[in-house]
């Protein structure tokens, strides 16, 4: 009995032991939090490889396997199978279990992005690891409880991959948690007018507008659609596109078919939509550029300021490409502003003063003429349109005699006096300074510049026609006065005789 209990004693001891020097299993998960992600966009996670981790201590054995849902992708013909290398490159590359071969995972910096721009066309049928969609609001998504392994960040649907940038990541046996961004993007446009984002002009402008865009990768659709919808508010007419341009193939004429203009209830056109087809046959971020004009309307003589906004609807899943399966951008906004300089006249002592005429000047020295429809600047005043002061009511109720020179653009301006209310002096010179400033201000600025006149009796000036008055008569009497002294001396001197 004896025996057997030492027997039994050994035995534990042997097992405890062999227990301690055994390999401990540790079976970890991780998580991965994406950030920069689009409200309402649909984020996808794919294992793309399996990792296995087993711990001894401080030593860790790490084995990598494919994902069998990936094998396709990188075996044979596959796309993948570019990145699965014989060799350990510079001793750098992780080794992956392929059978019972070992090989290595060959990528690096410098082939991750065309690495996941391929593998994101393989995974589009493929169930993913995680699914989550970004809420209104949302800056980042967290993915967490996932096996190790290297994963595929994808958002369902985007086209575009940044240049030299991809979301791919590994979560190993060193690294638990990872913050990845979402590099691939969606598509998107800009628009300028007059190669600025906002600009200020004169009634009866016309301006261009460009809207652009880059050519989506579009792999894994059978079809894409890529169409601009761009409108106007009432003081901007529509005139024409005037080119469509796709990398350095210009679209002239572009079909009839994918262009429709878009009115409102007067049958009058405030923009169009432009349907790019086959854009399946153009080069992956080759530039879109459209670029087309407008006239500024007399219905922008308002106080709010006039805008066009342009935005983008596109294909959003490879798997449904039918006319419902699409995102439309939120609207990108180019704002158009004209501005007016108003004339507030009064009296000496601030009482508005009705009947002065004015006109306008450029900082050309050239007249304000505007005929309803379109403001213009010409050389002569006889053909300038010029403005009376009448009585309006200021905010506060109160009478103000107002003229009025609206819809002309950001600038420095004079006014010329043309006549002075009945009973007043005119004025000295023109009034300067007159600083319009609609695209500072954002808004359409509105200049009011007080002018006084002030009423009695106006002394000739210097140099002024009273001053040479005064000296015709003065130099008339001292002629009169020294020919009335000589005749007197003659008459004298014949008396004498």
């Amino acid at each position: 009995m004896k025996r057997t209990k030492v027997i039994l004693s050994i035995a534990l001891a042997l097992i405890i032991g062999m227990i301690a020097v055994l390999p401990a299993f540790a079976v970890e998960t991780g998580k991965i939090t994406v950030t920069g992600v689009t409200a309402g966009q649909t984020y996808n996670i794919y294992r793309v490889f399996d990792m296995t981790a087993i711990k001894n201590g401080d030593v860790v054995n790490a084995s990598y396997t494919i994902n069998p849902v990936w094998n396709d992708f990188f075996t044979g013909t596959g796309a993948g199978a570019a990145y699965i290398s014989d060799t350990n490159i510079g001793n750098a590359l992780n080794p992956i279990t392929i059978g019972s071969s070992t090989k290595y995972i060959n990528i690096t910096e410098a082939n991750i992005a065309n690495f996941a721009a391929a593998a994101q066309e393989f995974a589009i049928p493929l169930a993913p690891t995680a699914t989550q969609t970004a809420a209104e609001g949302a800056t980042s998504l967290v993915f967490d409880g996932l096996a190790l392994g290297y994963y595929l960040v994808y958002p369902y649907g985007a086209t575009q991959v940044k240049e030299g940038e991809a979301s791919l990541c590994s979560l190993d046996s060193t690294t638990f948690e990872v913050s990845i961004k979402a590099k691939s993007t969606y598509p998107t446009i800009t628009k300028t007018v007059n190669s600025e984002g906002s600009g200020s002009f004169n009634v009866g402008d016309t301006v261009n507008f460009t809207i652009n865009g880059t050519v989506p990768n579009t792999a894994g659709y059978t079809s894409y659609i890529y169409e601009i919808s761009d409108t106007m508010t009432s003081g901007l007419e529509f005139n024409e596109v005037i080119s469509v341009k796709v990398g350095d193939t210009v679209l002239n004429p572009f079909p009839a078919e994918d262009y429709t203009l878009i009115k409102n209830a007067d049958n009058k056109a405030i923009g169009f939509k432009f349907k790019l087809s086959g854009v399946k046959t153009y080069t992956v971020g080759d530039p879109i550029v459209v670029t087309y004009s407008a006239t500024i309307t007399s219905d922008a003589l308002v106080t709010n300021e006039q805008t066009n906004s342009a935005s983008l609807r596109y294909s959003n899943d490879p798997n449904n490409i039918d006319e419902t399966y699409t995102t439309t951008t939120p609207p990108t906004v180019v704002e158009i502003y004209t501005g007016t300089v108003r004339v507030k006249k009064v009296d000496g002592d601030g009482n508005p003063l009705t009947g002065a005429i004015f006109a306008l000047k450029n900082s050309e020295g050239k007249y304000y003429k505007f005929d309803g429809d379109k403001v213009t600047w010409v050389d002569n005043r006889d053909d300038a349109t010029t403005k009376t002061t009448a009585i309006e009511q200021d905010e506060n109720n109160q009478d103000i005699a107002i003229a009025e020179f609206a819809g002309v653009s950001d600038g420095t301006y004079s006014l010329e006096e043309v006549q002075a209310p009945d009973g007043y002096n005119p004025l000295n010179g023109d009034v300067t300074g007159i600083t319009v400033n609609s695209k500072g201000n954002g808004q359409n600025d509105i200049v009011v510049k007080e002018v006084e006149n002030r009423s009695g009796s106006l002394l000739p000036g210097t140099g002024g026609i009273g001053t040479t008055i005064f000296y015709i008569v003065g130099a008339i009497l001292l002629l009169g006065a020294g020919i009335l002294l000589i005749s007197k001396r003659r008459m004298s001197t014949k008396v004498s005789d």
